[in-house]
């Protein structure tokens, strides 16, 4: 029990390590921050517990186990500013010192670190379960590290084993037992620490733990800084751009719009953020960030629309264009905003994830004006884009209301997702023309027969031709639509009064 040795570390307040990740500290999500030791981690949630305390003014309590965060002593140090500490008698009662600073101190954020212990898991992931922001650091090189050490698993979700049927097997393509996250992860985003100059960020923890698990390369961003204190960031190219040359590109321009490859940028690089107004031979997908949306239904609507091979949806917000998401999310939870500032990315918000509303966003995420030409493409965005709804030009009757909520279950559960034609009930003109209005917002095509008086409609899962969108759009659906058809005319066939008249469907 003599010592024979001694290690002598010296901790160090250093302002402004923090500026890396400002935008997640200040967004308000729960950031977990790895590393081997000695890259800095204690460092930077030092000044993370600052920037909190004394810029934002909130009541930060910091878990200081061995006194590495605030110094020795009762005074802690000035480097945490306004910041409480809460030491730790010993190591094996961290756990309890959390649970007491959430219970007693009303802390609006936590500052732990080293999380090493299964019940040092627990308590953390009890914390974050109760509204608490909180900043914690583990060792470890990556997050599937995190994922491989059973005692911090409860830090991602935990892992658990399932076992799929042969037809979930199979339509998976792997094996019947897979592994799978268990809950929701206890932090928001996460830091790798690669240096003290280069993090990897991942804003969604869940998604890239999910990725790991089904044997994928997780997406994140890089970010860097250089001796001159510049920050530059940049983000692994995505799958589908992998057949094409992958560029290093130091130009960095920040306008929005549909990315472009040139002739110019062929031998020199390809940048997400790139643009040229130079003769463009291709034109790539816009990548979506889908916030709180559902990504399967933009890009079911982008399919039906004839748009499946210009918008597609990310996961990584660093690969993205454009974000998309709702209004009710977005007032929820505003530090959406602070990461498309960083980003530079306009955010298309849609007041519901109906069709009609999906619809309008895919046309405006695309720049597609009523002739289905493109405007500026390298305008840019500061403000929330608002989807509007198309307000009705008159308040409608109750008999129309029903008639336009027979169109819109017959696109949204039969049309769009069955592929199925869908004759609705019998209805007047004027009715019939407001449908007509309705179907062509879905970008589908419609068939009207019958009377003036009575008329009745057929919805097709045809998308609209564009050359015969303006005649079909004032209803100008009448005989040149059919053909009569001698049905002895046919093998097979013979029958008395023999002639029918059949409609004709679009390029039959």
């Amino acid at each position: 029990m003599q010592i024979i040795g001694l290690t002598c570390r010296v901790g160090r307040a250093v302002a402004g390590s923090a500026e890396m990740i400002r935008d997640l500290v200040e967004g308000g999500g729960s950031i977990l921050v790895i590393g081997p030791p000695g890259v800095g981690k204690t460092t930077l949630i030092r000044e993370i517990a600052r920037v909190l305390a004394d810029e934002k003014m909130k009541r930060v309590v910091i878990v200081d186990t061995s006194n590495e965060i605030g110094g020795d002593g009762d005074i802690p140090h000035l480097g945490i500013g306004r910041a409480r500490r809460m030491q730790v008698p010993n190591v094996s009662m961290q756990h309890n010192v959390m649970i007491e600073a959430v219970e007693n101190h009303m802390p609006e954020v936590i500052i732990i670190d080293e999380i090493g212990t299964e019940l040092e898991a627990m308590a953390a992931s009890t914390i974050a379960q109760r509204g608490v922001q909180l900043v914690g650091t583990a060792h470890g090189v990556t997050i599937e590290s995190i994922i491989k050490n059973p005692c911090l698993q409860a830090l991602v979700g935990g892992i658990e084993s399932v076992t799929l049927g042969d037809e979930e097997a199979r339509k998976r393509k792997v094996q019947k037992t897979i592994l799978e996250r268990k809950g929701p992860s206890t932090f928001t985003c996460a830091v790798e620490m690669i240096s003290k100059t280069e993090y990897q960020v991942h804003h969604k923890l869940e998604a890239t733990v999910d990725a790991i698990l089904a044997g994928k390369s997780p997406l994140f961003e890089t970010r860097k800084m250089d001796p001159n204190g510049d920050l530059s960031n940049s983000s692994p190219v995505p799958q589908e751009f992998h057949e094409e040359e992958q560029f290093i590109s130091s130009k960095k321009d920040v306008s929005i719009g549909m990315p472009l490859l040139d002739d110019a940028n062929a031998n020199a690089g390809y940048n997400k953020k790139a643009r040229s107004n130079s003769y463009t031979p291709r034109r790539l997908p816009i990548h979506v960030y889908t916030y709180k949306i559902l990504e399967a239904d933009l890009l079911q609507v982008a399919t039906v629309m004839g748009y499946e091979d210009d918008i597609c949806a990310t996961d990584d917000i660093g690969t993205a264009n454009a974000i998309l998401a709702s209004s009710f999310e977005m007032k929820q939870n505003p530090w959406i905003r602070s990461v498309a500032k960083f980003h530079k990315l306009p955010i298309f918000v849609i007041k519901e994830s109906t069709m009609a509303q999906m619809v309008k966003a895919v046309k405006m995420i695309l720049g597609i004006n009523s002739f289905g030409s493109r405007p500026n493409e390298t305008s840019t965005f500061t403000d929330d884009i608002e989807v509007e709804d198309d307000a009705p030009k008159r308040k409608p009757t109750l008999e129309e209301i029903d008639a336009l909520e027979e169109v819109r279950m017959a696109i949204e559960y039969i049309v769009i997702p069955g592929g199925e034609p869908v004759e609705l009930l019998p209805q007047c003109s004027k009715i019939i023309a407001r449908q007509l209005e309705l179907v062509a917002s879905y970008q589908l095509t419609a068939k009207r027969s019958g009377t003036e008086l009575n008329s009745r409609l057929q919805i097709l899962p045809v998308k609209i031709d564009k050359k015969s969108s303006s005649a079909k759009s004032h209803g100008q659906h009448s005989s040149e639509q059919l053909q009569e058809v001698n049905l002895n005319s046919l093998p097979g066939w013979n029958v008395g009064s023999s002639v029918i008249r059949l409609p004709l469907l679009p390029d039959n």
